[in-house]
C-alpha cells in the first residue's frame, strides 16, 4: 500500500546487533526477550560464550535503529523506535484481550490458559524491556501518535488503510 520501496524491520535489527557485536543470535535473543535479567548480564566470557550488557545493547539497537531512520521507508516492529526515532509515525496497535488469546490460539495450537499465559509472559517482557531501556512504559499513549485498537468494528485492514494514509501525509508520499 505504501509501496515497492518500504521494508519492514523485526528480527532483522537483532540478527544486525548480533553480527555487529560477534555475539551468537541466541544471546542478543536473551537481551532482546527478556529472557536472562538484564541486570546480570556482562561483557565477558562464560563457559566461551559472550554475553552483552545492556547499555552495549542500547548503543547498537539506537545506531541500527537511526541508520534504519536515516534511510527511510522503513517500518520498524517494536524495539523502542518509538524513543529512538522522534520525527516517525510513531503507531501502537492494541485489541481486546479475547481477540488476542483466540488469535495465539489459532496460530499456535495452543489451549486457552497456554494462550493466556503467552500472551501475558509476552506483555510483561516487552514492559520490562522498554522500562530497562528507556524508562517508560508501553501502555502510556502519550508516546505515540496514534493508538489504535483493533476489533470488531476496526479490522486489521482498516488500520493498514489509516496507518498509510497517517504515512502520506506526515511524509508527503
Amino acid at each position: 500500500m505504501l509501496g515497492k520501496k518500504w521494508k519492514t524491520y523485526h528480527s532483522e535489527i537483532v540478527d544486525r546487533i548480533a553480527k555487529d557485536t560477534d555475539l551468537e543470535k541466541k544471546w542478543v535473543d536473551a537481551v532482546d526477550e527478556g529472557k536472562v535479567p538484564l541486570i546480570n548480564l556482562i561483557i565477558g566470557d562464560l563457559f566461551g560464550k559472550k554475553y552483552i550488557n545492556l547499555r552495549s545493547y542500547s548503543l547498537h539497537l539506537t545506531r541500527i535503529l537511526k541508520m534504519i531512520g536515516k534511510k527511510g521507508y522503513a517500518v520498524i516492529v517494536g524495539r523502542g523506535g518509538n524513543f529512538i526515532l522522534p520525527d516517525s509515525l510513531k503507531i501502537r496497535i492494541i485489541t481486546d484481550m479475547d481477540k488476542r488469546i483466540k488469535t495465539i490460539m489459532e496460530m499456535k495450537k495452543v489451549s486457552q490458559d497456554k494462550a493466556i499465559e503467552m500472551i501475558n509472559s509476552s506483555d510483561r517482557k516487552r514492559e520490562q524491556f522498554i522500562k530497562q531501556l528507556f524508562n517508560h512504559s508501553t501502555k502510556n499513549p502519550y508516546h505515540f501518535d496514534v493508538v489504535i485498537k483493533t476489533g470488531d468494528n476496526i479490522t486489521d485492514d482498516d488500520a493498514v488503510s489509516l496507518i498509510v494514509k497517517l504515512a502520506k501525509k506526515k511524509f508527503g508520499l
